[in-house]
């Protein structure tokens, strides 16, 4: 299984609201796999976003 990281650890990571996250993920700019009732972003996703970006 890929690992998974929540909504709060990539805005920690990114230094960004979690809100923020949650909105990437809305307008699918961000890859998102949702459990239950929350998301969870696998960190292939998040570097794909990242270079995207070019956040780093």
């Amino acid at each position: 299984m890929k690992p998974l990281m929540t909504a709060n650890e990539v805005a920690i990571l990114l230094g960004v609201h979690k809100v923020s996250v949650l909105r990437w993920i809305k307008e699918r700019h961000l890859n998102a796999i949702k459990v239950g009732n929350a998301f969870r972003i696998e960190k292939e996703a998040l570097q794909d976003f990242i270079a995207k970006r070019k956040l780093w």
